[in-house]
């Protein structure tokens, strides 16, 4: 293994229900042999055998040198917050980090003061470029989660690209776009924002004014923006015309992808506010819309729609 230079290397072993602790353990040590990492990927969703000794790993010892993390503990039963301290604790010490990517969503313990704890670490990590968090299906989290973040990663000032997934976070309401747009207002290098609350049935155009106050007070240059609020039933076409109006003001934005599938609330009249605003978005050349299984949506409103835009 001395003689082995990669750089980057990603594992996935999500649903290999007979890894062990013990089998953890091996793959991070071969892991931390490999001095010259970079980057390195892995994945153990749903590996259900693997408890919190498996994750004490000796990263700022072995691997000092590493600029990008990939990891995924999805539905992992037995990992508990002390697991996740463990690994946080070693990744924070890792000062050429500039790229976290943690996939912790479907996990039970996952509640508003494990999460203020885990983006207090984050938040020492002041040269961090790209910031992806999952937190999908974690169901104790609700709006103080989202305060507990936002106090945590406020000093991540270098972001250029930055992503949470938040879906089906049922208890999370229009107070927690106040937070959201807290963190993102700040972020004057931020490139591209990824933001997922699909079946977040609490929030509302309420919630995406908040959300697009936050885009609108701050010195962003965003180039890339999604967007998703499928199952997200207390939005209306209004709640979209405030976000269209919103967008605007992005003067560099190049991409923007809106995700409002299955919401009965949505109609044809949908198409109106996005015909007025997308003519005045000089600088957009992509716009994935996405209205699946919308009820009230007909197929000649989209036929027209695409005409105008084609």
């Amino acid at each position: 293994l001395d003689e082995i230079s990669l750089e980057g290397v990603d594992l996935d072993f999500s649903w290999c229900s007979n890894i062990t602790t013990k089998g953890m353990i091996h793959i991070v040590n071969f892991l931390c042999s490999l001095k010259s990492l970079k980057h390195f990927g892995l994945k153990i969703n749903h590996c259900t055998e693997i408890t919190d000794e498996g994750f004490n790993w000796p990263l700022d010892r072995s691997l000092s040198s590493l600029e990008s993390i990939n990891l995924g503990f999805k539905g992992c039963s037995q990992l508990t917050t002390e697991g996740i301290n463990f690994v946080l604790r070693e990744i924070t010490r890792l000062h050429s980090l500039r790229s976290l990517t943690l996939e912790l969503g479907e996990n039970s313990y996952l509640d508003d003061q494990t999460l203020g704890k885990l983006a207090k670490e984050i938040g020492n990590l002041r040269l961090l470029n790209e910031l992806n968090l999952g937190l999908g299906w974690c169901s104790l989290i609700t709006n103080r989660g989202l305060e507990l973040l936002t106090k945590g990663i406020s000093t991540l000032l270098s972001l250029k690209i930055l992503s949470f997934d938040f879906r089906c976070c049922y208890m999370i309401s229009d107070e927690g776009m106040i937070h959201l747009s807290e963190i993102i207002s700040p972020l004057e290098f931020l490139n591209s924002l990824e933001i997922n609350l699909a079946g977040c049935p609490l929030i509302s155009e309420n919630g995406i004014s908040y959300l697009v106050k936050g885009l609108k007070d701050g010195k962003l240059l965003l180039k890339t923006l999604s967007l998703n609020f499928s199952w997200c039933q207390e939005i209306t076409n209004t709640g979209v015309e405030l976000l269209m109006k919103g967008l605007k003001n992005l003067i560099a934005l190049e991409s923007l992808s809106i995700e409002l599938s299955r919401i009965n609330s949505i109609t044809n009249d949908v198409f109106k506010a996005l015909d007025m605003d997308i003519i005045s978005m000089d600088s957009l050349v992509q716009l994935e819309l996405s209205i699946m299984d919308c009820k009230f949506i007909t197929e000649e409103a989209i036929t027209e729609f695409k005409k105008k835009h084609e």
